[in-house]
């Protein structure tokens, strides 16, 4: 009697504490330590002082209404070098690749770019759709009109693999350029033979997907 009731007492007040605690996570530590940041980096500064943008519309009928986006790029090196084009992954921007510019631009011409929602290019919010095919289209228009080059190696990285593929068919179409070799790097190119974890497969989950992502980018 008296003890099993102090004890059911004390658990509804355990589970009371934790669901406080889980509730101030979620509405206040999360929004405010997921909140973009008003002043970059110092490494964010530079990089982008190295780079510069270009005007880029989406080629998807249901982003129409968002206009023009301002998109990232940077170039670095000679471009009579052989081309590298690097594609960033996911949640990161194409600051993963600075270390890597230091140690080819003397010897290559490196570019990159952010896709709409990563780094430094904007990120439109409300119904605005995001999608691989869409950033592959926006891969071709930076290489045709952009860039300008006609030959170059491609290096992909985690979600830029899925956008790298998908160039690969955009890119079968054009006469404007042409790909050397396709880089793969911490990927998996086939989804059933994956083995994700946990986390990864929360993000595929159409229930918690939506969630988990709203705190990771």
């Amino acid at each position: 009697g008296y003890f099993v009731g102090k004890i059911i007492r004390i658990v509804f007040i355990c589970l009371a504490a934790l669901m406080m605690i889980l509730l101030l996570f979620l509405f206040v530590v999360a929004p405010v330590a997921t909140r973009p940041l008003n002043e970059l980096s110092v490494l964010a500064a530079e990089w982008r002082e190295r780079g510069d943008y270009f005007i880029w519309e989406s080629t998807l009928p249901e982003n129409k209404g968002f206009g023009s986006l301002e998109i990232f790029h940077i170039e670095e090196g000679n471009p009579d070098n052989p081309a590298i084009l690097f594609i960033h992954g996911y949640p990161t921007s194409s600051i993963d690749f600075y270390d890597l510019f230091e140690l080819l631009k003397e010897d290559y011409y490196v570019m990159a770019l952010d896709t709409p929602g990563y780094g430094l290019s904007d990120k439109p919010k409300g119904e605005y759709r995001y999608s691989i095919k869409d950033d592959a289209q926006l891969v071709d228009h930076y290489l045709r009109y952009v860039a300008g080059i006609e030959d170059f190696a491609l290096y992909t990285h985690d979600k830029g693999n899925s956008v790298g593929l998908a160039f690969l068919d955009v890119a079968n179409d054009s006469d404007d350029y042409s790909i050397t070799n396709h880089i793969i790097t911490n990927g998996n190119i086939y989804l059933p033979l994956a083995e994700l974890t946990r986390a990864q497969l929360g993000l595929l989950s159409p229930k918690t997907g939506p969630f988990l992502t709203r705190y990771m980018n």
